[in-house]
């Protein structure tokens, strides 16, 4: 039996994750990152969000694979949170491509649930717990590479007395995480020679009467 995605409850909001447990998913991504050069270039890293990957799934199926992967855990997130009815989904994947000093700035995203995968993560400790929810002094601790989720609650870290206004996430290669998408969010610095790999997804849910546009359908 497959396992399920494992869901969390921080600030309170739902976050759920998964490994996906398919090292030739994993490695098929990889090989399309060797061969899609301008995924590591500089003048690329800013504009990856205007890329959609999903126009290249016919050169790398393995794109389908993934997309499927996490469309389970946008279902699961969903169902969880007690969405109903019929909807309509566009999904907007794109890259992440991180060499030694590089990180992104707390944001959020324009969508209603959105996701990482992670491809390749530079020096993972496999004793480290995946979620770290501790003092303002392990907040401003140095981890190298992680996500930091932070409360969405606005002066949250005013009122908070016990100081866990954000949870750091320290991801494995072939994991996915699932939030949504007004969870702010942001990566701190990687200081390894070797490049951190993850594709984002934005999942943009359109009511019923509002698919004038190419959604796919999704009944809950």
């Amino acid at each position: 039996m497959e396992a399920a995605w494992d869901h969390k409850l921080y600030f309170p909001t739902r976050v759920v994750t998964k490994h996906s447990g398919d090292e030739v998913m994993v490695e098929g991504l990889r090989e399309m990152f060797r061969a899609e050069k301008k995924y590591s270039s500089k003048y690329f890293e800013k504009i990856a969000d205007l890329e959609d990957m999903m126009d290249h799934s016919n050169q790398y199926p393995v794109l389908t694979k993934l997309k499927e992967f996490m469309w389970d855990g946008m279902l699961s997130w969903l169902k969880a949170e007690g969405i109903q009815g019929e909807f309509g989904v566009q999904t907007h994947v794109f890259p992440n491509y991180g060499k030694k000093g590089a990180y992104v700035p707390a944001h959020n995203h324009q969508a209603q649930v959105s996701g990482v995968y992670y491809v390749d993560i530079p020096d993972v400790n496999e004793k480290q717990d995946l979620f770290v929810q501790e003092d303002t002094k392990r907040y401003w601790a140095l981890d190298p590479g992680v996500l930091i989720l932070h409360d969405p609650r606005g002066n949250a870290s005013l009122a908070e007395l016990s100081e866990k206004n954000y949870v750091k996430f320290f991801p494995r290669p072939g994991m996915g995480i699932i939030f949504p998408s007004y969870l702010w969010h942001s990566v701190t610095p990687h200081q390894s020679e070797k490049d951190r790999i993850s594709i984002a997804f934005n999942f943009t849910i359109i009511s019923k009467e509002e698919r004038g546009m190419a959604v796919e359908p999704l009944k809950l």
